[in-house]
């Protein structure tokens, strides 16, 4: 796949290439490329590019499940790339000064048997330890009739009935129920519910008008009576279930004010973005908080969830941001690769 990939990432390159060209060219050539390359992969969703702040590359293509037109600018799920959001609610309250990265979990867990040998940094590094919530056995805690705060307190109980399934710290495993957790302590040290906390500390100061959860006031995604979308239906009938792993609708546009903001220092201490931004697992997955280090020259996440596979990508050198989300693309790994090797050229 990735060498196929390589190919056709190589011939547009080569057909786009020349010697020189204005900014502007550089633009135009960069947006046929990228319509090229997305229209032979038969992508259908969205992808939009950011230089220095301002988009040169909108593409999108294909319907929702309502029927309703994609465009550039639909807001959509992000999976897993709502575990960036959670990592920096966590460095926000250290900030703060009202828990360090180095608690442990008995300090919010006092009950929970191996709470004294986690810390946060182990949530946020994926080096817990700590079994996955979305595996068939933690799903079936939970029922379509509990309240959020029922499913939850249902999760947390599973999970700490379990052992450890590793020490902590000494190995990387990815683990949805790491940024369960996680979101649930930020609502513990904030006194705020957790999407509230995103809401005053990120979303209206940044203007982020079309993020929200699935749970929560997401007025732009409206289903159409004579269309229901199984998706949704699904998550919102599982109140609790992605919570701080994987619960966020966003779309281009506030991502970039996102990203940028983030990787401009405007949110985070210096210290707590170096956290972030940390490399805990070199050779097992270049995994920091809540970030992938591993991109090609950048940083950012990817995300699955039902039909919906994603990417945000962000290169400080190049001054390019870039944001994806697809409806069919099983490969978003591989289409994403080749699609950063085209507007890094």
């Amino acid at each position: 796949m990735k060498k196929r990939i390589f190919c056709t990432v190589m011939a547009l390159l080569l057909l786009s290439g020349t010697s020189s060209c204005t900014p502007q060219d550089a633009e135009v050539k960069a947006q046929a490329a990228v319509e090229k390359y997305a229209s032979s992969a038969g992508f259908e969703g969205v992808i939009v590019a950011f230089r220095d702040g301002r988009r040169f590359v909108s593409f999108a293509r294909g319907r929702l499940p309502d029927g309703s037109r994609i465009s550039s600018d639909t807001p959509m799920p992000v999976g897993s790339i709502s575990k960036q959001f959670c990592a920096a609610a966590v460095l926000r309250l250290q900030d703060q000064g009202k828990l360090r990265i180095t608690d442990t979990l008995d300090r919010f867990y006092p009950d929970y048997p191996e709470g004294s040998r986690v810390q946060l940094k182990h949530l946020l590094s994926m080096r817990s330890g700590i079994p996955e919530n979305l595996s068939e056995d933690g799903v079936a805690v939970i029922s379509t009739e509990n309240t959020e705060e029922e499913n939850l307190s249902a999760i947390k109980e599973w999970i700490f009935s379990h052992p450890l399934a590793y020490t902590p710290g000494s190995f990387f495993q990815y683990c949805n129920a790491n940024y369960l957790l996680l979101a649930d302590i930020v609502e513990q040290v904030s006194g705020k519910a957790y999407l509230d906390f995103l809401r005053e500390n990120f979303f209206v100061p940044l203007g982020m008008t079309h993020t929200g959860s699935f749970g929560g006031p997401v007025s732009f995604f409206r289903k159409a009576e004579a269309a229901p979308d199984p998706v949704f239906d699904f998550l919102n009938t599982q109140p609790g279930l992605t919570k701080g792993a994987g619960d966020l609708v966003s779309n281009a546009e506030d991502i970039r004010l996102w990203l940028e903001a983030l990787a401009g220092g405007k949110l985070l201490s210096e210290e707590s973005w170096r956290a972030m931004t940390t490399d805990y697992s070199p050779e097992e997955h270049s995994y920091g908080f809540g970030l992938r280090q591993d991109l090609p020259d950048g940083i950012g996440h990817y995300g699955t969830i039902n039909i919906y596979r994603s990417c945000d990508y962000i290169n400080l050198k190049n001054g390019l941001t870039v944001f994806l989300v697809s409806t069919n693309v099983e490969a978003i790994e591989d289409f994403s690769e080749g699609l950063f090797s085209l507007l890094l050229s």
